[in-house]
């Protein structure tokens, strides 16, 4: 469908159903060209709708957090709300990881379900300044402004608590957390990528340890 004004006189061709099925029935070769013509533009129009639908979306379709693109253009504001400001900025990224309790390692079903689970019982503890998304398909971050990395780590240890009385209420699957905490370093020019790097390469140290 499209909306058209018309510059000269025009004669305006109706296409519904009646005149389709006529169509099909005194010109065969002619319906499914037409019809190969409308399928093809009804796919295009569906395809520019989801790429529009996907770029103004914010949040996770499964946890209902923000989803990773939203959560990078908060980080980018806060740094730098916190380099213009010199206020503290903390970033936590938490990375979960499911066995099977004496069995077979839980699917994807299950993991979104307990994924969901922690994302709603984490959400009611944060703060309404910070800042809780999805990073990816096993890992949430969580950005803290105006909070030093001692106030975020002890923040931090709160929610392994949480997950762990989450855990007891689940069985056959064993949750593990990773956690990567990292602040914001004034006086430099460090970008978010920076930040999640340092915050990544720690939540892997802390799955070594």
């Amino acid at each position: 469908s499209a909306t058209v004004i018309a510059t000269q006189p025009v004669e305006l061709l109706k296409i519904n159903r009646k005149m389709i099925k006529r169509l099909q029935w005194l010109y065969p070769p002619t319906a499914h060209r037409f019809f190969f013509n409308l399928m093809t533009l009804i796919c295009e129009k569906l395809e520019n709708l989801s790429e529009c639908f996907s770029e103004i979306k914010v949040l996770d379709d499964s946890t209902g957090l923000y989803n990773k693109d939203n959560l990078l253009k908060i980080l980018d504001s806060e740094i730098s709300r916190s380099r213009r400001y010199r206020i503290n900025l903390s970033l936590c990224l938490m990375r979960f990881d499911f066995e099977g309790a004496g069995g077979p390692a839980p699917d994807i079903f299950t993991k979104e379900r307990i994924l969901r689970s922690i994302g709603e019982a984490f959400s009611i503890q944060v703060r309404k300044c910070d800042t809780l998304g999805r990073f990816d398909h096993q890992t949430f971050a969580l950005l803290m402004p105006q909070t030093s990395t001692a106030e975020a780590q002890l923040f931090c240890d709160r929610l392994k608590q949480l997950l762990a009385g989450i855990c007891k209420q689940i069985d056959g699957v064993q949750v593990t957390l990773s956690v990567g905490l990292t602040d914001f370093v004034s006086g430099t020019d460090e970008s978010a990528s920076d930040m999640l790097a340092r915050a990544t390469n720690l939540s892997h140290h802390a799955k070594d340890a």
